[in-house]
């Protein structure tokens, strides 16, 4: 009687755990799920905003000038695109503001330049935290995005997808010298 009693305790503690490892095993999944799914829809937003020749982009740091239009913390470095199809020498300033590549629940977009400084977000999401040259938080300099709730009809909950698109163009490092 002992040696059934003791069977069945193993018995179902192996199924507890194997359970608990399946359950994780579907969490992992659904996150790798999400984050495959964000990536898919920032390159798909790169290539919609700023395909054609005629676009640039910049960091939202270039509003900086105009403290009217500077971006509020943690959306300094969201990278815009702008489109200079109509730029002349004679009026430089012409161009237009596509939208902001980071994730947003707006059917557009952040499509204004001004979103940078003003927009709400329903779901922030702080997708980069920095650091500064000491090794402590820099709250000036994180990234802050909107996250986007999805589910799926298998899924154990409610899953979320953020991106941000990074402009490698500003990455120039100006201490860098020879060793002269």
């Amino acid at each position: 009687m002992a040696f059934v009693l003791l069977l069945l305790l193993s018995i179902s503690t192996l199924v507890q755990v194997e359970s608990r490892g399946a359950q994780i095993q579907m969490q992992q999944m659904e996150a790798e799920q999400a984050a495959l799914l964000g990536m898919q829809v920032a390159i798909g937003e790169l290539q919609k905003a700023a395909g054609p020749d005629q676009r640039v982009t910049a960091t939202a740091a270039v509003l900086s000038a105009d403290a009217a239009k500077a971006p509020i913390p943690g959306r300094q470095h969201w990278a815009g695109v702008w489109d200079t199809s109509t730029y002349s020498p004679a009026t430089p300033d012409t161009r237009t503001f596509k939208r902001w590549l980071v994730s947003s629940s707006a059917a557009d977009g952040f499509s204004s330049d001004t979103d940078a400084k003003s927009a709400a977000m329903a779901n922030p999401y702080t997708i980069f935290e920095a650091v500064d040259a000491s090794g402590n938080r820099d709250l000036n300099n994180d990234v802050i995005v909107e996250k986007i709730p999805f589910s799926d009809a298998g899924s154990l909950s409610e899953s979320y997808y953020a991106y941000w698109v990074e402009d490698e163009g500003v990455k120039a490092d100006l201490s860098w010298n020879e060793g002269t």
